[in-house]
């Protein structure tokens, strides 16, 4: 289900840090996707050495199970292996209290008796009762970035440095025309058409050179399209050269 937004009318001045940080973030790939990958890196990090004995952000990581797999791989190479064992501890108990109460069949009661299968109920028991709690912060963490993109792209600096790049992935794309003024969603769905054009070209050009009947050497430039296409079209991220 795709992640909602408050309506931005009219985009106030922002940080110029945030210019700088989407300029900077621009050469890397989708601006949003960067920028927020490192703010939910920092935010893994301080709850593991801040917050993990926190009762409430427990509870909800034992109703989620804990985290979704980006985010898991996150607090995999987050920088406190005695935070995500009190953490893995706490979900294996959830889990390992379900799996016993189940032993009579009890808890399946009159569904079970009228045809409910008992092990798809408990199979649904150690599923996630809840959302990953790190995905359920991505609205707010991206609201001030829409509100710094939109603000800044009325710089022609910044537009041309925009046009350049590869613009916004798919996923980002449909958040921030959500989150968009009506002139402001234009704007950027043109801009972005234009990227993806330029993108598609280069695209032709990589899958034509590897056809066996051509001989031209694959330019710098072509070499790693498939990468940047997958990223646009999916909003996959990896950080290579992120650091």
């Amino acid at each position: 289900m795709p992640q909602t937004h408050r309506h931005l009318k009219e985009a106030p001045v922002t940080d110029p840090r945030t210019r700088d940080d989407l300029l900077e973030a621009m050469r890397l790939g989708c601006p949003l996707c960067v920028l927020i990958e490192r703010a939910e890196r920092k935010a893994i990090d301080h709850f593991l050495y801040d917050q993990v004995n926190d009762i409430s952000q427990r509870d909800a990581l034992r109703a989620s199970r804990g985290l979704c797999l980006p985010h898991s791989e996150m607090l995999a190479e987050g920088r406190s292996a005695l935070g995500v064992a009190i953490l893995s501890r706490d979900i294996l108990r959830t889990l390992t209290a379900e799996l016993e109460a189940s032993g009579g069949g009890s808890r399946g009661g009159l569904k079970s008796l009228l045809g409910g299968n008992p092990n798809a109920q408990l199979a649904d028991r150690i599923g996630p009762q809840a959302g990953c709690p790190m995905c359920a912060e991505r609205p707010r963490l991206e609201a001030p970035l829409f509100t710094g993109l939109f603000h800044n792209l009325n710089d022609a600096n910044f537009a041309a440095a925009f046009d350049a790049s590869a613009g916004l992935c798919r996923v980002h794309l449909a958040n921030g025309l959500r989150a968009a003024p009506q002139a402001a969603g234009r704007d950027l769905a043109a801009r972005q058409a234009a990227i993806w054009r330029r993108m598609e070209a280069v695209l032709d050009e990589f899958i034509r050179k590897n056809d066996y009947r051509f001989n031209e050497p694959i330019l710098e430039h072509e070499r790693d399209v498939w990468r940047r296409a997958l990223q646009a079209t999916s909003g996959w991220y990896h950080r290579d050269g992120d650091e």
